[in-house]
């Protein structure tokens, strides 16, 4: 079964943030299709300002024309077959939160880099479903509250969050269980 959460820019439910409108499957292993990774990215560029970005070659004509070319060839991002492995915009002016979408539609994300941008809110818990993650660099941003629980991510290997107004202790066994992590 899944939640029906809204898929359509055009139907808005009050209180959610459109990033967060896509259907959420409950209960299986998630697979990722060419459909659902499109979904993901034009998340972030809908949730994070994508029209003011300052490099978004792909994104902008791809997102309001609704067409659907390979976002494989869309600026700071990189994929492995159809599989998006690696969406890297730092000092790009992406204002806004994280989708939840975005990790979860992103399962074999393996680089995130977004540093020197404008990011608030927090990070989303599903960050822990990209069990892929290497590396994360969210430094120089201003995202707040508890980091989730990154225990899942036994690949990462460097975790950047400097300069943001994260609080509450960081979890150290979480952080432990990744072999090899520099914070």
């Amino acid at each position: 079964s899944t939640i029906a959460i809204q898929a359509s820019a055009n139907f808005v439910t009050p209180g959610v943030p459109k990033s967060d409108i896509l259907p959420i499957p409950i209960g299986s292993a998630f697979r990722p299709t060419m459909a659902t990774s499109r979904a993901a990215l034009e998340a972030l560029y809908a949730a994070t300002s994508g029209p003011l970005w300052i490099r978004a070659i792909g994104w902008a004509s791809t997102v309001s024309k609704g067409t659907s070319p390979d976002y494989c060839g869309w600026y700071g991002v990189e994929c492995s077959g159809e599989e998006v492995t690696a969406v890297e915009l730092p000092a790009n002016n992406l204002a806004g939160t994280l989708p939840r979408a975005f990790f979860y539609y992103l399962p074999a994300l393996r680089r995130l880099s977004l540093p020197g941008n404008r990011l608030v809110g927090s990070i989303p818990p599903d960050i822990s479903l990209c069990t892929e993650l290497t590396e994360v660099d969210l430094s120089r941003n201003a995202l707040g509250g508890v980091l989730p629980d990154l225990s899942p991510c036994a690949a990462l290997v460097s975790l950047r969050l400097a300069r943001n107004q994260l609080s509450g202790p960081p979890p150290l066994a979480a952080l432990a269980a990744a072999m090899g992590l520099r914070v």
